[in-house]
């Protein structure tokens, strides 16, 4: 399930480049479920935080700087050419949320080249009052985000919706296991990790928000 939410961290990455809107294809089944969530989170707030914290926070700018970097690059490289990881997507595709556009997007804001085939920059006055360092950056921007709304909706459609008990189902397949693991065994992730531990950061930290900090730098090009 570690890389289901990583999934859901790209279509979050890729929101704020198309309008808060998850793009559709065909029927747009998929893409409605997960636009209940995306309808939760509340963006602008997020953003104003993020902002703050890399204007002022020598740690998490750090971070998000290390996000920037060659290893970074390669490591998302490495995921996208894993059939694995095509196999999954072209699942989310034919099911009726635009994942080919969303990444192509993604990867345009980190300057990766697309899988088939601007971002806006955000200003602001960094007034904001903030707990500081990347511990404190993820307790700000959590207090935002409504868990228990985004906790009982999960919920409610892992019951009563179809294609959205049929997605769960997928990305939990055994079939994706060994891509999985592989993803956080990759020798350019690992490279990242090692950067990330002198920046102040635990191993375990590094591996359980990796996927929020790359969020980060795509979404709100830092």
């Amino acid at each position: 399930m570690k890389f289901a939410s990583a999934i859901f961290v790209i279509l979050v990455a890729a929101c704020p480049l198309n309008a808060y809107k998850i793009p559709t294809t065909d029927s747009g089944a998929l893409a409605k479920e997960f636009q209940d969530f995306i309808d939760l989170i509340p963006f602008d707030q997020i953003i104003e935080v993020t902002k703050t914290y890399y204007a002022q926070d020598t740690q998490f700018h750090n971070i998000i700087q290390l996000m920037k970097t060659k290893e970074l690059k390669q490591w998302m490289l490495d995921i996208e050419s894993a059939p694995e990881f095509k196999l999954l997507i072209n699942y989310v595709q034919k099911n009726g949320l635009d994942i080919y556009y969303l990444v192509n997007e993604f990867n345009k804001s980190l300057n990766l080249p697309p899988l088939v085939s601007g971002i806006k920059a955000f200003f602001g006055s960094f007034n904001n009052k903030i707990t500081g360092g990347y511990i404190g950056y993820l307790i700000d921007v959590i207090a935002l985000i409504p868990i228990e709304k985004l906790s009982n909706l999960t919920i409610e459609k892992s019951k009563n919706s179809e294609v959205f008990k049929a997605f769960i189902a997928e990305v939990s397949s055994s079939k994706y296991f060994d891509f999985y693991n592989s993803i956080f065994e990759n020798k350019h992730y690992k490279n990242l990790e090692n950067e990330a531990v002198n920046l102040g950061v635990t191993r375990n930290d590094f591996y359980t928000f990796s996927p929020i900090f790359v969020f980060v730098t795509a979404a709100f090009n830092l």
